[in-house]
């Protein structure tokens, strides 16, 4: 779509906690939103944020593992936390970026 928005359009909230449990996740295309972006574009972004706010299985293990020393659970579990918000602030620079270069 040749459409660029220079203003805010439509502000989507995170479902999820940011925990193994309850990881980051995108609502459903919002009808605000449906004729600024295709359907399929969408899909593949909620994707690739799917990817990168998932837990990994060693994750999960570590931090159970962890969890008879509660100050050393907690320590864990935030700083997984940080690296998966790098993780999706980093995919929605690279998105920035490539709009730029259309």
């Amino acid at each position: 779509h040749k459409y660029r928005a220079r203003e805010h359009v439509h502000r989507l909230y995170l479902g999820g906690a940011n925990a193994p449990d309850a990881p980051w996740a995108m609502p459903l295309l919002p009808a605000e939103l449906k004729s600024l972006v295709s359907g399929s574009a969408y899909f593949a972004l909620c994707e690739s944020f799917r990817e990168r706010s998932r837990y990994a299985v060693w994750e999960t293990l570590v931090g159970t593992t962890l969890c008879v020393l509660p100050p050393l659970a907690r320590q864990f579990y935030l700083s997984r936390r940080a690296v998966r918000a790098r993780r999706l602030q980093e995919l929605i620079a690279a998105l920035h970026g490539r709009e730029g270069a259309d």
